[in-house]
């Protein structure tokens, strides 16, 4: 029996070509998306997860209360590890980190390179995957260093590099101990050079310091321990470490490792949105297959009539319908398979990802693939099998086709569905676009075009006194190239701005201090980035003890300051020091449009002062390869054996964005294909209709109509289809659409055009779709549909 519906089934795929393509082809392009976006979603779910304590791993990070509100850090103190594990017995280990960019020299070469400074229990806690040495103790000694299987084949190509000595920071030698394998994609740590962090020249200094936060801490929990319990108890060690007005403004909490990519980028939120439009896809596709289907039982009708008064049954029948929709959604499926293994690489490539293929997921992810694929093909043919069963054979076999037009009214029901799914996604993939749009070209508030950011740490070389004498002739000799309009040397640029805050108590506050942004400038910056002054005057060329005791602040710090004029005003910023306000600067976003600019504390350090990282120089040359050219040159002049490291703002700080930017690629690929399948199956629906009213048609021309009612007889029923679909989903894509964009502090308002363009843009589509056929069988001949009774 089986033998027999499979081989029905295949007749009639084979029997009707155009409409197996269509139904095939249409659910292969739904099937392929819907594992395109899976493969997305799992990587960004699973972030972490491949540790095989994952669940017990956490990231220990501070709340500072403020009368701001509640702030997040993650910065620790060094003490606090031990603190931690003789407090807690539910805290099996600790472990401290921090990565910071370091020049690395194997034998006569030097490379900059990320270095990673951590504890033994780090690749206790972690189980990253392991090429060389003894992953239960990498670290022999402090003289031991961890490096990455790509580190190890860029340092020492086609060698076993354990036992190899590398030099870190120009003053360290280490030897290698242990080589880690490929780390996955989707691991929040991506380790490059690790070494112990007693084995820093500096440990002695922060040791045992409670004066300055900079490490990450996590912790591993026993297999009972209760995150919630630990987290309760954290104000108790608080007031131990410091004291209660402590414990009233501070407070630790507990990150769960897999939870901190999503902390981190709000990942979750784009794989939700993807994960609904995958779904649409497939109702999309699925609602074509029982459209196409339903469409057809006149034709399947008489077939149906003829089984049944040969004694088949009505189950036999749905098992027979069910059957040829499973074999279409196998097919589908087998296509959708070769369509992402191609595809793929332009899609990592098109999201800047590297996603595993199909084949590198697990079984389990394959098996649930296969029976989602039975799942869709019972969904799809459930209907049409029990639709078509029902017919009565007699009134078949007369040609009484009341039954068959039942599925009129559904297929109405459906056809507005599904184009109510498109507007909601069309509406929305617009939405995200000009969303993006608005926030990479909206006025950030300073000038950051031709503006080339070189980074120049002094303790980046050998000799840091020395480089900071070479750094300002640099700087000198730049400002006799041709073009080069202003230079600023600073301790970071908007767009890579470094997470520093302080506490500060401005004049007038009778509350708890603030904690607030500070940052490093020379007296230029403000001139090269072109950040206007709303009070006050800039700082002075002069010596760095001249200018401590002042400050600029920029508009956000003034009225949070709760001052209508900053000028003049005085900040406490330690216990007993004070600083005054000399200038207040417009806001500009150092950081991306997503959020509010914050408050912010300029202070001055001369140009030459090792606390600068990065020169930027602004150029007005439309020549930008020739300016390049000469600044490199100028650069192998004072550094000759060191590869100038740069950067342009506007390029780094779109970069800022690559999350939403992501997101509007992919729905952008996905409401295309939505497109198109919706108006493949409206294609195939009104080829099936032009036949089933051909003699009506026919019989029309001979009475006089002309092409064109005869076009709009047959467009205009979809197009109201299409117009109730519009209708409904409108403001439900409105409404979630205005949720969404209040994630952002800079975003766009809504308006009725984008309701409008996605109106035209359906109604053309429509039009266009059903015209085909519709003036086909208007320029037909009547004679030849009528000549056939």
């Amino acid at each position: 029996m089986l033998k027999n519906y499979i081989k029905i089934a295949l007749r009639t795929l084979l029997k009707h070509p155009g409409y197996s393509f269509i139904n095939i082809f249409g659910l292969s392009l739904g099937i392929a998306s819907m594992l395109l976006i899976a493969l997305f979603s799992i990587n960004e779910l699973t972030y972490d997860q491949f540790h095989e304590n994952s669940d017990r791993i956490h990231q220990v990070y501070k709340q500072r209360i403020t009368p701001n509100g509640i702030q997040d850090a993650m910065d620790l103190w060094s003490p606090l590890k031990a603190e931690l594990t003789d407090t807690y017995p539910g805290i099996e280990k600790a472990a401290r980190f921090w990565a910071g960019t370091v020049w690395v020299e194997v034998d006569e070469y030097a490379f900059e390179e990320q270095v990673t400074y951590t504890d033994q229990e780090f690749f206790e806690m972690f189980s990253f995957p392991w090429l060389y040495g003894n992953s239960s103790k990498p670290f022999e000694n402090l003289s031991s260093v961890v490096v990455s299987k790509e580190i190890a084949s860029r340092f020492f190509p086609g060698e076993n590099p354990i036992g190899k000595v590398i030099s870190i920071g120009f003053e360290t030698d280490y030897i290698v101990t242990g080589v880690m394998d490929d780390i996955p994609v989707n691991s929040t740590l991506q380790p490059q050079i690790v070494v112990q962090l007693e084995s820093d020249p500096e440990y002695a200094s922060y040791e045992s310091s409670w004066g300055g936060s900079f490490l990450d801490m996590y912790v591993l929990l026993g297999e009972n321990a209760s995150p919630e319990l630990i987290q309760s108890q954290f104000p108790d060690l608080i007031t131990k470490i410091w004291d209660e007005e402590e414990n009233q403004r501070t407070n630790f909490r507990l990150l769960a490792l897999p939870e901190i990519h999503n902390y981190n980028t709000n990942s979750n939120q784009v794989v939700y949105i993807l994960i609904g439009i995958a779904l649409a896809i497939i109702a999309i596709a699925i609602i074509n297959f029982v459209n196409l289907a339903t469409a057809r039982s006149i034709e399947r009708g008489k077939e149906v009539g003829v089984r049944k008064s040969l004694g088949a049954s009505r189950g036999q029948l749905i098992k027979q319908f069910l059957g040829e929709s499973i074999a279409i959604s196998f097919f589908a499926f087998l296509t959708s398979i070769i369509l992402v293994e191609v595809s793929l690489p332009f899609f990592n490539q098109f999201i800047n990802l590297e996603l595993d293929s199909l084949w590198g997921i697990s079984f389990t992810f394959l098996a649930a693939l296969v029976v989602s694929t039975a799942f869709i093909g019972v969904i799809a043919g459930l209907i049409p099998a029990i639709l078509l069963s029902k017919f009565n054979p007699s009134h078949i076999l007369k040609g009484a086709l009341d039954d068959a037009k039942k599925g009129f009214t559904f297929r109405k029901v459906l056809v507005s569905t599904q184009f109510g799914i498109t507007t909601f996604i069309l509406f929305g993939t617009m939405v995200v676009w000009s969303q993006l749009q608005h926030m990479k070209t909206t006025d950030p508030g300073f000038d950051r075009t031709g503006i080339v950011a070189i980074e120049t740490n002094p303790r980046d070389f050998t000799d840091s006194e020395a480089a900071v004498t070479r750094i300002a002739t640099f700087r000198n000799e730049l400002t006799q190239i041709a073009g080069v309009n202003a230079i600023s040397s600073s301790v970071g640029v908007p767009g890579q701005w470094r997470n520093s805050f302080m506490f500060a108590r401005p004049e007038g506050w009778d509350e708890d201090r603030a904690r607030v942004r500070f940052t490093y400038i020379d007296h230029q910056f403000f001139d090269t980035y072109n950040v206007q002054f709303r009070e006050g005057s800039n700082f002075a060329n002069t010596a760095d003890s001249v200018q401590y005791e002042y400050v600029i602040i920029n508009e956000a710090a003034r009225k949070d300051f709760g001052w209508n004029e900053g000028l003049e005003k005085q900040i406490q910023v330690g216990r007993e020091e004070f600083v005054r306000v000399i200038g207040v600067v417009d806001n500009y976003n150092y950081a991306s449009l997503v959020n509010e600019v914050e408050p912010i504390v300029h202070f001055y350090r001369s140009p030459e002062n090792l606390t600068h990282n990065v020169v930027s120089v602004k150029i007005s040359s439309p020549d930008i390869a020739s300016m390049l050219s000469q600044i490199q040159d100028t650069w192998s002049t004072y550094f000759p054996t060191r590869e100038m490291s740069y950067f342009f703002i506007d390029e780094n700080f779109e970069m800022l964005y690559q999350n939403q930017d992501r997101l509007a690629r992919v729905s952008g690929i996905f409401t295309l294909l939505i497109i198109i399948i919706s108006c493949l199956g409206l294609f195939a629906l009104t080829s099936l209709i032009v036949i089933k009213k051909s003699k009506e048609i026919g019989i029309r021309k001979v009475l006089g109509a002309n092409v064109f009612s005869i076009v709009q007889l047959l467009s205009i029923g979809f197009l109201k289809l299409v117009g109730i679909g519009f209708l409904i989903a409108s403001p439900l894509a409105w409404l979630f659409m205005s949720t969404w964009l209040n994630n952002f502090a800079f975003r766009i308002d809504l308006s009725g055009g984008y309701l409008i363009i996605s109106g035209v843009v359906l109604l053309i589509l429509t039009l266009f779709t059903t015209s085909f056929y519709a003036t086909k069988a208007a320029t037909a001949n009547p004679v030849d549909s009528l000549k056939t009774e």
